[in-house]
């Protein structure tokens, strides 16, 4: 099975200049059997 890796960075850049659309992202995670689990991500309710 994949397991997947999420890292965060800290930068001294300010990114908002180049920023050019936002979307609203709210995360779940579904799980009936704790050997197994299932992300569920809405993008700008999609």
């Amino acid at each position: 099975m994949a397991s997947e890796i999420e890292r965060k960075f800290l930068g001294q850049v300010d990114f908002k200049p180049f920023v050019t659309e936002k979307k609203r992202i709210i995360q779940e995670y579904l799980s009936s059997v704790p050997e197994c689990t299932i992300r569920v991500m809405l993008k700008d309710n999609k």
